[in-house]
């Protein structure tokens, strides 16, 4: 008798087994379908090459970020030798001679350095003084309209 039990329980612990073994495909079979479609690209290409070939898109787009960053630093530089910082005055220095016809230009770039260009009209001719800025500084006394011109676009 002692065999019987022996031979129900085993029997009894195999369809129990069997029962959480079919449970168990019964969870795992959609779950492999699903991983397999994951496994496969939109042209039926595996999940590995996709991201491969993702990867090579990566380090290509940084490459040219880093070619970007490196233009933009060398126009950046460049741009300092630029005329940034602008300005023009148009005046009468002669009350007896009409209208505006004189002028002062100041032209500086990113470092301040450039130059004021002065016109002065009369009758008898035009006369055109160019001075030197070097980083904000005049390097010939300026005439205090122009100092007051200087001064306009360095605060600006």
């Amino acid at each position: 008798m002692n065999n019987y039990i022996n031979i129900t329980v085993l029997f009894i612990t195999n369809i129990v087994l069997l029962l959480l073994l079919a449970i168990v495909f019964a969870l795992v079979l959609p779950q492999r379908a699903r991983t397999k479609r994951l496994l496969k690209g939109a042209d039926g290409a595996n999940l590995e090459k996709v991201l491969e070939k993702h990867q090579r898109m990566l380090e290509k787009h940084e490459g040219d970020i880093g070619n970007i960053v490196s233009e933009i630093k060398k126009i950046t530089e460049a741009d300092k030798h630029h005329f940034q910082k602008i300005a023009i005055k148009r005046f009468n220095p002669f009350k007896d001679i009409g209208g505006d016809q004189s002028f002062m230009l100041v032209l500086l770039d990113g470092a301040y350095t450039g130059f004021v260009i002065t016109s002065l009209y009369r009758e008898e001719g035009t006369r055109i003084y160019a001075k030197p800025i070097v980083e904000g500084k005049p390097t010939h006394s300026l005439a205090p309209d122009e100092k007051e011109l200087l001064q306009s676009v360095l605060s600006s």
